[in-house]
């Protein structure tokens, strides 16, 4: 019996294709690299900052963390240290801005609200890695600082870690001034305390 040649051809191309299709839904017959489990990614950025100095002492203003988030953000605590009379603060803080995102600041928690007067705070970025930080009683009636009895915030300044650190970041102050006041409508001083920043570093 002589064979068809048109129909040899399309038999052997129909079988060509089952035999296609059944190896694909078998898994072989091919390099797909979608089946597997993809490798990890960079993990998520970790923020850590810690004070030059953890034990400061009386008379002095330092740098302190807060409760780590777990993520990039980190806050920085400005602190006192047993000292008297402390009416406010201005100064600024420097630091890597390629490292460092200031996001804003918060007066909560600072012992400035227990005079119990209207208090002021406020930060702002004057130029890359330049914070100006002001925190004070404001009142007309002038009345007298607080005592800071142990370590106590005065202002809170919020950031986000931008990138890896090979090496501690450090955050410094500069031009600070601080603001004594012992007696309600009296005369105010402005005396040198001891002060101490931090170092930043994050990691994947």
């Amino acid at each position: 019996m002589k064979k068809h040649p048109i129909r040899s051809r399309v038999f052997s191309v129909a079988l060509l294709v089952a035999v296609g299709v059944l190896a694909s839904a078998c898994g072989g017959g091919g390099s797909d690299s979608g089946g597997g489990t993809p490798p990890p990614g960079p993990g998520p950025l970790v923020a850590t900052f810690v004070a030059q100095n953890s034990s400061p002492g009386a008379n002095s203003m330092n740098m302190a963390p807060a409760t780590p988030t777990g993520g990039a953000a980190f806050t920085v605590l400005v602190q006192f240290t047993q000292t008297n009379d402390v009416f406010g603060a201005g100064f600024r803080v420097t630091f890597d801005s390629t490292k460092a995102q200031f996001i804003g600041e918060s007066g909560t928690g600072s012992f400035l609200e227990s005079s119990g007067a209207t208090t002021f705070y406020n930060a702002n970025l004057e130029g890359p890695g330049e914070l100006k930080v002001a925190a004070t009683i404001q009142d007309a009636s002038m009345p007298a600082g607080v005592d800071v009895a142990g370590t106590q915030t005065l202002i809170a300044l919020n950031f986000m870690a931008l990138d890896v650190t090979t090496t501690p970041v450090a955050f410094n102050f500069t031009n600070v001034e601080i603001q004594i006041c012992p007696t309600a409508g009296g005369v105010c001083t402005t005396p040198t305390l001891t002060n101490s920043g931090g170092m930043l570093m994050a990691a994947r």
